[in-house]
């Protein structure tokens, strides 16, 4: 975190049974869970709150008491978290700068630990009935679920006692998984529990929005790959505080990603991303 530039003097890192960030203008806090037998559910949960830490933290100052300072929205939140964790921090140079210090810290050694290596693990594609630990692949699956079994709340449809059963049908049929329990169904998640109903296609439409960046970025920067193997996080924060998190709510969504990237919200970078990320084999 203080590699990134997360400034320890504006926040703070706690354990939790579930990551969260939450907080007020200079002072927010995240919270993540760890898992003895995984390492990287701990730091991948610390990449993804960090990622929306730092928007929240580069929103600007002189605008701090006034909506216009305030974020452009939860999808724009989601979009930094999910860069941060999905796409840097599951790729090759994010892993070349992480290698050493997992053998410094660690004592981490062996071909397994190997950057190629770390990253086939980390970008290995497998179902599971738990939305937070999915790949990014068949992570939109869960969130067409939700959104699917939300609508048919709401336009009466479905009663929410039929809520778990219609849960368990609807993963079977698009995963080919059914949950053995509430808890790996429609209770993991506390959304609707908070009323927030309608959040979750944020998520999808977070990862969009970080695929369009990161692919401006790279387009931008030849060098920007190097600067992340090597650590080195100015470049990164620098153009998102200028074309992001510092504009606040002074313009729409939509608005925001065609003055970063030249263009509105599309699917396409998404698609060429994880075609080139996940085919890569098949490609070559």
């Amino acid at each position: 975190m203080r590699v990134i530039g997360f400034p320890f003097d504006r926040g703070r890192l706690d354990e939790s049974s579930r990551a969260f960030t939450e907080g007020v203008w200079g002072d927010v806090r995240i919270a993540t869970r760890y898992d003895v037998n995984e390492p990287f559910t701990g730091l991948m949960g610390v990449l993804h709150e960090v990622g929306q830490a730092m928007y929240d933290l580069g929103l600007p100052a002189a605008w701090r008491d006034q909506p216009v300072g305030r974020d452009r929205g939860m999808a724009l939140e989601e979009s930094q978290s999910l860069l941060l964790e999905m796409i840097i921090g599951r790729s090759r140079p994010f892993l070349t700068w992480l290698r050493p210090l997992l053998e410094k810290h660690f004592g981490c050694t062996g071909s397994e630990w190997d950057v190629e290596n770390l990253y086939r693990t980390l970008t290995r594609v497998r179902r599971s009935a738990i939305r937070t630990d999915a790949d990014e692949l068949t992570y939109p699956v869960h969130i067409m679920l939700r959104y699917d079994l939300e609508k048919q709340i709401f336009d009466g449809t479905m009663p929410v006692r039929n809520l778990p059963e219609a849960w368990r049908a609807g993963f079977d049929r698009r995963l080919g998984l059914r949950p053995s329990n509430d808890t790996e169904g429609c209770l993991q998640d506390p959304h609707w529990a908070l009323g927030q109903f309608g959040y979750f296609p944020s998520y999808a439409l977070g990862s969009l929005i970080a695929a369009q960046l990161h692919e401006t970025l790279r387009t931008q920067s030849e060098h920007f790959d190097a600067e992340i193997a090597d650590g080195r996080f100015g470049g990164l924060f620098e153009w998102l505080r200028q074309n992001v998190h510092g504009r606040g709510a002074s313009v729409g969504a939509q608005e925001l990603i065609k003055d970063a990237t030249g263009r509105t919200l599309s699917a396409a970078p998404w698609l060429r991303y994880v075609e080139a990320k996940y085919l890569e084999e098949v490609v070559s």
